[in-house]
């Protein structure tokens, strides 16, 4: 049987727990949703909410800290 993996939201900081956002993918479709730019706080495009203002940008970014999207094997 292949192994089954999960899609989870880590934070830089540990005060938030990881979160699990897809369960039973397989690696290629674990690798292929974790690809995309919109999963990390650090390549993702501000929210339209901000209108391209670099203070609340920075703002929402402070508020956010720092995370990704990876996965992990499923237990």
């Amino acid at each position: 049987m292949e192994d089954l993996y999960e899609a989870v939201k880590f934070w830089q900081y540990h005060d938030k727990k990881p979160r699990v956002l897809r369960k039973d993918l397989t690696l290629e479709e674990a690798r292929k949703y974790c690809d995309d730019p919109e999963l990390s706080s650090r390549t993702a495009q501000p929210p339209k909410g901000c209108g391209g203002d670099e203070r609340k940008i920075q703002e929402w970014n402070d508020k956010q800290k720092h995370w990704f999207v990876g996965f992990r094997r499923q237990v």
